[in-house]
This record gives C-alpha cells, sequence and structure tokens, in this order.
C-alpha cells in the first residue's frame, strides 16, 4: 500500500440556459472520487474583445486548505455534439496541489461559435463530458512499509518515503548519502538561493514552486524578484512583480537603480516593456 491512488473516471453534466450564463459561471452537482469532491464549471471570459466560454474541473473538497497533497491529471473535455459526431475537444495534462482550485481552459470555445452550431447547442442547453485519470498523491498518511521519513514544512508534516525522493530528485539522493556514508558532512541548513537552484537543476517542480510562491511574499526588491524570475523560469513571479508596478515613473524609477536590466533575457525585458505600454 502508498499514498498514491490512480483513478479513471468520466463524468457528464447537462447545463441549461446557457444563453442567460451569469457572470460568476454556474456549477454541475457534485462528483466524488476516492474522497475528493469535483464539480464542473462554465463561465463567461473575453480575450481580444471576443467572448469566449470557459470549462473548469473545480477541486470542491471541505479540506481543500490541506497543503498534504498534489494531484497528477490528465483529461480530455468535450462539448457534446448531440448528433453524435463533430464534438468540441481539448485535451490537457498538468499536476496541481490544493491552490490551484479551477483546473481547466479559460478559452475553451468562442460563444458565438458555440451559440450559432445547432448541432452543439439544442433547446438552450449543452453536455459537458469529462473524461479523466489523475494520480493523487496524499503525504499526510503514515503508510506502513512506505513512509519511513518526515519532512516539516512551516508546521506541516509530510511522510514521505526516503527511496522515493532519491530516484525522483538528484539533491535528496546527495542529502541522505551525506546523512549515512560516514566522513560526510552532514546538512544543516539550505539557503533560498541553492533551494531554487536546486529545484531548477533537478527539474523537481514542486520544490520549485514553493520557492516562488515564498519569493512572491519575501522582502526582497521587485527587481530582485524578477530576477529570480528570469533566471530560474519563475512566470508567476515575474507576473507578480509586473503588477505590482502601477506607474511608468515606478518602472523607470526601478530600472535606473538596477543596472542588472541588461543581463536579462529578451523575452523578460520584452515582458517589462509590455507593462510600461499598458500603463503608459
Amino acid at each position: 500500500m502508498n499514498p498514491i491512488v490512480s483513478n479513471f473516471n468520466k463524468i457528464r453534466w447537462k447545463f441549461e440556459k446557457i444563453q442567460e450564463l451569469p457572470a460568476d459561471g454556474i456549477y454541475s452537482d457534485k462528483f466524488t472520487f476516492d474522497s475528493i469532491d469535483w464539480k464542473i464549471r462554465l463561465k463567461p471570459t473575453n480575450k481580444n474583445n471576443f467572448k469566449y466560454l470557459a470549462v473548469y474541473f473545480h477541486y470542491d473538497s471541505p479540506n481543500k486548505k490541506d497543503k498534504t497533497w498534489i494531484c497528477e491529471m490528465k483529461r480530455d473535455v468535450k462539448i457534446l455534439n448531440h448528433e453524435g459526431e463533430d464534438d468540441i475537444v481539448r485535451s490537457a495534462q498538468d499536476c496541481y496541489d490544493c491552490d490551484s482550485t479551477n483546473w481547466g481552459f479559460t478559452h475553451f470555445v468562442r460563444l458565438s461559435k458555440l451559440l450559432s452550431g445547432d448541432y452543439i447547442i439544442e433547446n438552450d442547453a449543452i453536455v459537458v463530458e469529462i473524461d479523466f485519470s489523475f494520480k493523487y498523491y496524499d503525504f499526510s498518511r503514515n503508510v506502513p512499509n512506505y513512509s519511513d521519513f518526515e519532512i516539516i514544512v512551516d508546521g506541516t508534516v509530510f511522510r514521505v518515503n526516503k527511496g522515493n525522493l532519491c530516484s525522483r530528485v538528484d539533491f535528496f539522493y546527495d542529502l541522505f548519502v551525506q546523512l549515512v556514508i560516514p566522513g560526510f558532512t552532514k546538512i544543516k541548513t539550505v539557503k533560498l538561493d541553492e533551494l531554487v537552484m536546486f529545484s531548477d537543476e533537478f527539474g523537481a517542480r514542486d520544490l520549485k514552486r514553493i520557492c516562488e510562491k515564498y519569493l512572491m511574499k519575501s522582502e526582497k526588491s521587485d527587481f530582485e524578484k524578477i530576477e529570480y524570475a528570469d533566471k530560474y523560469g519563475l512566470s508567476e513571479l515575474l507576473d507578480n512583480c509586473l503588477k505590482s508596478m502601477t506607474s511608468s515613473g515606478d518602472i523607470k524609477k526601478k530600472l535606473q537603480k538596477n543596472l542588472g536590466f541588461l543581463r536579462l533575457k529578451d523575452a523578460t525585458k520584452l515582458s517589462i516593456m509590455d507593462r510600461l505600454l499598458e500603463i503608459v
């Protein structure tokens, strides 16, 4: 037995009054799989002056504040053609945690296309089907013959397996080897810079996400955060920094104080310039 639950499911729900879709969206009833509650959510969105229909797979469990799980999900989302062919289909595969409650497609289909297709919409109603498989990792459980190590992060205990960690991330392999082989020095502290570097170098996505969220809340300057985002591909951190710059004078002032702007990647410079043009 281990803390990984694999599941393959299909859910289908009929949504009515599509042309009267409220701005905050509508939900299906609740579906429960392995104690995890889900709902399908439809919501109108906008992009480039066009209206779209967003389709989300919404995590709705009461324990969604729990930080000890992640979910790897592969899904095919369909708006069904009632004539049996030419469904509108979108597919994706992602890894999520409790901070990501809406998993799906923000611009699934343009509403004009949806509403003009008589073969899709019938009596102002559509049928949404989600065919999905997921692996659910619950690290709060102490599993006999599996859990042999505890990691405590901000008071939350993660019960894990050293062998599993070592096989996935070289950093943990090096860490545990130093603990058990005589002559090696025990690692006592790891700086943020090292954590970000290791997470990027060894592809530890969850650790990288934790570092990114920590940086967002840290007291480092916006430009220091931009440098981290540029070096390690932290797109959410970059967006967060750019949104905090609310005037052209604010951006120019921060750039003048930091000659490191010239060392940034071209894509990052372009993002900064785009933000500058937005608020001019």
